[in-house]
């Protein structure tokens, strides 16, 4: 009886796993394991950005800045000039109430600049200048004209037209009492002057 009983048990272990795969139990079935995913690629690095375009008006700040120093008689003027591109040319006044200079360079995008300046004193007053006119290229950016409002503390207008822009500026100062005027225009050229009176202590 006892091996009979046995035997029924052995019977049941063998015949549990068939009847579990013909008659599985119910409920979800049981998700395959996934297989093991690929490594991802490493990423390319990003290409460099490209340099920002400069500002509209930096040409024109940068020949401002340019012509002021000559206006103030910065003793350094011509050497920044030419570290500029400019090619510069000086003729000191030895024996005359005149001294004046001269340069030229190419900039870029817009065209050949030309630049004068000159010093003229008299007994009361000295009158300073600085002038950079460019035939401008055909196909030449605009240098920003409008930008010089309020550099170095100028104040005026720039009048845009259909036949280009013109500005005016200027500016009183105490130490020295000097008074600065300032204009710049571009059309098929482009043109800024700076000019600096001041007056002279009485000898």
């Amino acid at each position: 009886m006892r091996l009979a009983g046995f035997a029924m048990l052995l019977i049941a272990a063998c015949v549990t796993p068939a009847l579990a795969q013909k008659y599985p139990p119910p409920g979800p079935t049981p998700a395959a394991p996934a297989s093991p995913s690929a490594p991802a690629a490493p990423a390319s690095p990003s290409a460099p950005a490209a340099p920002a375009t400069p500002a509209a008006g930096s040409v024109a700040v940068e020949l401002a800045e340019t012509c002021l120093r000559f206006v103030n008689g910065d003793a350094g003027a011509a050497d920044a000039a030419r570290a500029e591109g400019w090619t510069v040319d000086e003729y000191p006044a030895a024996d005359s109430f005149v001294a004046a200079s001269s340069a030229s360079r190419n900039v870029a995008g817009i065209g050949d600049a030309n630049l004068f300046g000159a010093i003229e004193t008299s007994p009361r007053f000295t009158l300073r200048s600085c002038r950079i006119d460019i035939i401008a290229n055909a196909d030449a950016g605009q240098v920003g004209i409008e930008t010089l409002t309020g550099w170095h503390g100028f104040e005026g207008t720039v009048r845009t037209t259909a036949s280009g822009a013109y500005g005016s500026w200027d500016l009183a100062l105490e130490d020295p009492e000097r008074v600065m005027v300032m204009t710049a225009h571009q059309n098929t050229a482009v043109s800024l002057t700076i000019s600096s009176i001041t007056a002279e202590a009485a000898n």
